[in-house]
């Protein structure tokens, strides 16, 4: 038996589940954070679930041969015909519409059943985010991994330590749907990856200062934010950063994609910025967003409506 008994039940599997989609209550996420702190093999389960739903992701969405969806729906049509009575017959239109839903259907169980969606809304928990920027550039230092100090006016932890941090298990490799550039504008050089409960934490340094960006599936959830605050362009992406005294702008935070992206750097405001827009493009749309387009795409372009 496992020492968290939720684990144990029958789809104990479902709150992995839940807590990756992000439809967990908030204490069920704390829960479920806590038992990953002290529990190697959950944490395990949970990377290789997540590294699961990144490879059915990246495979890609085969395109069906000309003139499928029409002969489809003429072979429904002909179904239809021979079963119902002779004194009503669905015009084509009516045949038309409801095939071009039920296609749209099926495209979005499958996405739903199989994979896991990742648009949901996120916090991205920027005090916390905050800490663990300073104190990995403290554990690296002490380390001897770097040079960085931070310079006189570093980022220093915010939080008030409540809720202290711990190092997520460094990785090599990163699962493909995450952004990890070797180095970013102004000089930045990726120093180490650590895997976190919710993503990942990626550290960079230009031999002075340090980055930190913590990456997780899904979009910011902008009402979580602290304040004060201001919204921004970060590159293509709108967002947000953080302009309390402590932090001077050094903390921004916007969605690329499908990804909920924070930077807490050291340097100054307008450097960190730099930095965060020079991020390349998230990959390739997810699997679940190239099946909704799809979904989409097909009731428009099938429906008599449209």
């Amino acid at each position: 038996m496992s020492d968290h008994p939720s684990w144990d039940l029958p789809h104990g599997d479902d709150r992995l589940s839940g807590y990756l989609d992000g439809e967990l209550f908030p204490a069920e996420v704390a829960e479920v954070d806590a038992d990953l702190a002290v529990d190697p093999a959950l944490a395990d389960e949970l990377a290789r679930t997540r590294q699961a739903r990144s490879a059915v992701r990246d495979l890609p969405l085969v395109e069906p041969p000309s003139g499928f969806f029409e002969r489809m729906l003429e072979g429904e049509a002909r179904v239809v015909a021979a079963v119902t009575p002779t004194r009503w017959r669905p015009t084509r239109r009516q045949l038309l519409l409801a095939n071009a839903v039920s296609v749209a259907a099926v495209v979005i169980a499958l996405v739903v059943v199989g994979v896991g969606v990742g648009n949901n809304p996120v916090n991205t928990e920027v005090a916390g985010a905050v800490d663990a920027h300073a104190q990995t550039l403290d554990s690296l230092n002490d380390e001897g991994t770097i040079p960085a100090d931070g310079g006189r006016d570093r980022l220093g932890p915010v939080d008030g330590g409540a809720t202290p941090w711990q190092h997520g298990q460094p990785v090599d490799d990163v699962p493909s749907d995450f952004l990890v550039p070797t180095e970013l504008d102004g000089g930045y050089e990726l120093v180490a990856a650590y895997r976190t409960p919710s993503g990942v934490h990626l550290f960079y340094s230009d031999g002075r200062f340090g980055l930190s960006v913590f990456e997780q599936r899904g979009t910011v959830d902008w009402s979580e934010l602290p304040t004060p605050g201001e919204r921004i362009e970060v590159g293509q992406n709108d967002g947000w950063r953080w302009t309390d005294s402590r932090i001077g702008g050094r903390v921004v935070v916007f969605t690329d994609g499908d990804l909920a992206v924070l930077i807490a750097g050291d340097e100054s405001g307008e450097a960190v910025l730099r930095a965060a827009a020079s991020l390349p493009p998230t990959p390739e749309p997810s699997l679940g967003d190239r099946a909704r387009a799809l979904a989409g795409a097909t009731i428009e372009q099938l429906s008599p409506l449209g």
